[in-house]
């Protein structure tokens, strides 16, 4: 960013001068996903269908734990982006003058 300013007194006017320039660079390699097991690193969700007796009480997170402890996830993902970066570059410039004149000092 830059920014530059200039002032300049000439009798009962007061001229101003600038100029703003901003340029911006973002590189984000941070793919993300909707639910916690297809996030960027990757996962598993574990649930209780997979260790629940079939006409038995209903499942609970006992279920689910053992479900992990069997190693039989219900989802299992890995977001991939492609290409793996994102890059966005934006240029904005602003310039600008003024004359402020009074009649009397």
């Amino acid at each position: 960013m830059y920014a530059a300013d200039v002032n300049w007194n000439k009798g009962s006017h007061n001229l101003r001068f600038g100029a703003d320039i901003n340029l911006q660079d973002i590189n984000e390699s941070q793919p993300q996903g909707i639910n916690s097991y297809t996030a960027g690193p990757g996962g598993f969700q574990f649930s209780q269908g997979a260790t629940q007796l079939k006409g038995g009480p209903a499942g609970n997170d006992y279920n689910a734990f053992a479900s992990f402890l069997l190693g039989l996830p219900a989802n299992a993902g890995k977001l991939r982006l492609f290409p793996d970066d994102i890059q966005t570059r934006m240029k904005a410039y602003s310039f600008y003058a003024r004359d402020r004149w009074q009649v009397t000092p």
